[in-house]
């Protein structure tokens, strides 16, 4: 497919390409004499500051844009001054808007791709359960995480239709994230990640709020790892990649993190067999040795087939008692069947209501999370929102297989699929839209990979690219 050859819209205007270095001097001196002068807080100084940089770096290059949010630690991200949901909306919302305007023609195909997403979010507003405050808080928060991820998989596909953001790229930024966000957990646990399991209530993993955040993101670095080391390109890094592979195996086992476990397993006992690679099954008894010798491991390994429901009430970790959550929540789905409860009923959710305890939850968490992506819409939307996450789930998977078709399979099955299983992991027996850190990254790959099926699909002449 060829990109549309309109010239950018800064090359059309030269003068003012003269006049930008000059007012941006201005712009910086007149912000930090605010600040010195106390005429402004720090915090609006450090946005004020970045803004003018971002919305060049949006001009000039938008791809930049989306490889630098996904290669920052997720915890630098959440953790910076003013750095809500609703600023980062806006500005890769800005950056969609700059790049259409600047550099490509208007593409049915972004609206048609991100179309799921898109009724999932009018759903939400036209059925909408009584709540709480605090509920409809909870609610609404998470509704404008969806928007993001909706924005974000938009500027992806978009990206990806126009040849300017490649698997490649994103592979190598979401290496970079993962292992920034490791060696921030290394630091905090004094170079033992073993003990990790006692110090989890004081300690903030990799700088993210919760165990599991972090441990999905080490599947991420793993799953990375792991395709750079099966490539046929990269044979003079076999060194580095090993290390690098060691590093996120290590990682994932001490993040307690099941659902990580769970990929690391599946990626390495399928990839090295369709790569003819099997002499790569002897990681898995490296790290079962590693595991064994972690009480915690077995423990949690165990628990569910030991205590279920009974044990996650007990001990005060919903996670363990999956099966009997779904259980309690099925007839639930039957009873909103065909339309739902409507949006934000699963907030309206206690304990008490459940199962006649509060043991599981906290001063912090109140809320009954489904731990199941697909149970959540259809306890909201009905059959229409469990659709509508099928068929995303549907077309991207097939996408998927295409692109690996094109390509010669391996190398783009081996690094982006392993982003895929991931999150599909996460939201299969977790709350997979409601890690942020992960979700965001895991709808920019899925926005490329859409892409570049549908610029193949239309008879683009290009060779995709490949990592």
């Amino acid at each position: 497919m060829a990109v549309a050859g309109r010239r950018p819209l800064l090359r059309q205007l030269p003068s003012l390409e003269r006049v930008l270095p000059a007012l941006a001097v201005v712009f910086v001196m007149v912000v930090v004499w605010a600040q010195v002068s106390g005429r402004l807080p720090l915090a609006d100084s450090i946005v004020l500051l970045v803004s003018p940089v971002l919305a060049w770096v949006a001009m000039r290059t938008p791809a930049g844009v989306v490889l630098l949010y996904v290669a920052l630690p997720p915890g630098l991200l959440i953790n910076a001054p003013r750095a809500s949901v609703g600023a980062v909306t806006l500005l890769i919302g800005a950056t969609i808007v700059a790049f259409l305007i600047t550099r490509w023609r208007v593409n049915g195909g972004s609206i048609i791709a991100a179309s799921p997403l898109m009724v999932l979010l009018a759903g939400s507003f036209l059925s909408v359960h009584d709540m709480s405050p605090t509920a409809y808080s909870a609610a609404t928060e998470f509704r404008r995480a969806m928007v993001l991820y909706a924005i974000v998989f938009t500027l992806a596909y978009i990206l990806g239709r126009a040849g300017e953001l490649t698997l490649s790229d994103l592979g190598t930024v979401l290496l970079i994230s993962a292992a920034a966000s490791g060696i921030v957990f290394l630091w905090q646990t004094g170079f033992q990640p073993w003990t990790y399991a006692t110090q989890a209530s004081n300690l903030e993993p990799g700088g993210l709020f919760y165990r599991t955040h972090f441990g999905y993101m080490m599947a991420f670095g793993f799953a990375v790892a792991l395709a750079r080391m099966l490539s046929s390109g990269r044979q003079g890094h076999r060194a580095l990649d090993a290390i690098v592979l060691g590093f996120f195996s290590v990682l994932v086992i001490f993040s307690f993190t099941r659902g990580a476990w769970l990929v690391a397993l599946v990626l390495v006992t399928i990839l090295p067999i369709r790569r003819g690679r099997r002499g790569y099954w002897l990681v898995l008894p490296v790290i079962a040795l590693i595991a064994t010798g972690v009480p915690l491991i077995e423990e949690r390994l165990l628990s569910d087939l030991s205590g279920g429901l009974q044990q996650s009430l007990e001990s005060g970790d919903l996670g363990t008692g999956r099966w009997g959550l779904w259980r309690e929540l099925m007839p639930r789905v039957l009873e909103g069947f065909p339309i739902g409860h409507g949006f934000g009923y699963v907030w309206s959710l206690t304990p008490e209501s459940l199962f006649g305890s509060s043991s599981f939850t906290s001063e912090t968490n109140p809320f009954v999370y489904v731990h199941n992506d697909f149970l959540y819409w259809a306890l909201e939307l009905g059959l229409i929102g469990l659709a509508l996450i099928v068929v995303f789930w549907t077309r991207l998977l097939a996408a998927l297989r295409r692109v690996a078709r094109l390509t010669g399979g391996m190398d783009h099955t081996a690094l982006v699929g392993g982003i895929i299983l991931t999150m599909f992991v996460a939201s299969m027996v977790d709350n997979g839209l409601f890690i942020r850190p992960v979700a965001e990254r895991f709808f920019v790959v899925a926005g490329v990979v859409l892409a570049l099926k549908d610029r193949t699909g239309q008879g683009d002449p290009d060779e995709l690219p490949t990592p």
